[in-house]
């Protein structure tokens, strides 16, 4: 199988993720750890256990990421660990000691939905134990606890903290009050794309949960012009900068447009500390960093709608359910930028439809044939309407799916005359 696998990636070894891979399969034999599968679609591996009896996938997406940006040295002190930590993954847990082993973390929301859909089409129940322990943060963020280990960090599920007898309070102050004793002093080095814009990573895979902590008391932040502004694109990275520093806070909006591309993405949004916690930052209306940070936003939520569409479509085929799952899509007027708009749609007809959550929702009243239930072509009428005035007219007709983020809505049916008449009135083109 090594051999085998060795043989897919040497004949162009200058691609960066061949060459990634094939030191990945390098280290996996001089540990003793062999895969048994590669899926190059979802560039992943597969591995046993020594018994053979259980089976896990390896994503690697992240760690190349993480690769790429290292030096020699860095990259293959970087793949051993790696490497080292699928001996610890899965690893049965002491609930008496999982106190002991806590550390806090920041992490998107997105990424628990996203895997919560995931198991199900693996088959587990919807509402499983299994899930991640998590509570809200700050906007696309959640705080959550996971289990640190010497060479892996994994996430601690709610049956976890049943079995060790620890609320999710309980565990949290256990993380925060280790993270307190174990983490080094952040260290804040000067970023040369502006003067007064700060950079962290000393803290490694935990530098992101520096959010969970209050400054000025658990650590010292550096001399900033105003309020302090952070942005955290993957969770080992933090930028700060003041909220007067009107060239830092351009460059860190450049950094969040591209957030989605770094190893272990985070947020793409601006924070500000304000008033004892952090809150989301937003640029003056009208500006035009206002303008890209909406162009940024919407991009992600793009990005974030798209992935889930996916999941959901394998899950519903996995199910056999005919469930129309909408798209999220992104508009802008005569090629402006700035002028994004996203748009979802509801048609009559649609079984059980779900919608994301847009700025315009279209409804559409298509023509069908009463002999076979069939949609005939073209539609009857066509009412784009802001999301607002459609959930004030036709509210009752969305229910929303907790289970899911970003937000979904399930269809309950489609307007009536009487609803069609008044979405009518709050069209827009």
């Amino acid at each position: 199988m090594f051999s085998r696998l060795m043989s897919l990636f040497r004949p162009k070894p200058a691609e960066p993720y061949e060459q990634f891979v094939l030191a990945f399969i390098e280290e996996c034999n001089r540990q003793g750890r062999k895969p048994t599968s590669y899926d190059h679609q979802t560039r992943s591996f597969v591995f046993g256990d020594p018994k053979g009896s259980d089976y896990r996938t390896v994503f690697l997406d992240n760690n190349f990421r993480r690769w790429c940006q290292g030096s020699p040295k860095a990259r293959a002190e970087q793949l051993s660990r790696f490497v080292r930590s699928l001996g610890e993954t899965g690893a049965v847990i002491d609930p008496a000691n999982l106190a002991a082993e806590l550390m806090p973390g920041i992490r998107p929301r997105v990424l628990f939905s996203h895997a919560l859909i995931q198991t199900r089409i693996q088959g587990a129940p919807e509402g499983n134990d299994n899930e991640p322990a998590w509570t809200p943060f700050c906007g696309e963020l959640v705080a959550c606890v996971v289990r640190d280990r010497q060479d892996s960090m994994s996430l601690v599920t709610r049956s976890d903290l049943d079995q060790a007898k620890l609320s999710f309070d309980q565990a949290m102050a256990h993380a925060l009050a280790r993270f307190r004793a174990k983490a080094p002093a952040p260290d804040f080095e000067p970023d040369p794309r502006a003067p007064g814009l700060y950079y962290c990573g000393n803290l490694e895979d935990y530098q992101s949960s520096l959010l969970l902590m209050t400054p000025g008391k658990d650590f010292k932040l550096p001399a900033l012009d105003g309020d302090a502004v952070a942005l955290v694109p993957g969770r080992n990275q933090f930028f700060v900068t003041g909220s007067r520093n009107r060239p830092a806070l351009k460059v860190l909006l450049d950094l969040a447009e591209t957030a989605g591309q770094q190893p272990h993405f985070c947020s793409s949004a601006l924070l500000v500390w304000h008033d004892g916690h952090w809150v989301e930052y937003l640029f003056e209306a009208g500006t035009s960093e206002a303008l890209k940070q909406r162009r940024v936003a919407i991009a992600q939520r793009a990005s974030d709608y798209n992935g889930q569409k996916q999941l959901l479509d394998q899950l519903h085929e996995v199910q056999n359910k005919d469930i129309y799952v909408a798209s999220f899509m992104v508009y802008q007027r005569n090629s402006q930028l700035g002028s994004e708009f996203s748009v979802t749609t509801l048609a009559s007809g649609a079984t059980d439809a779900v919608v994301p959550v847009a700025d315009r929702l279209i409804f559409v009243d298509q023509i069908i044939d009463p002999q076979t239930g069939r949609v005939a072509e073209g539609a009857r009428e066509i009412v784009s309407v802001p999301w607002s005035d459609a959930m004030a007219v036709a509210g009752r007709l969305l229910q929303p799916i907790p289970s899911l983020y970003p937000p979904r809505y399930k269809s309950l049916g489609f307007p009536d005359a009487d609803m069609w008449g008044k979405l009518r009135t709050k069209a827009v083109d």
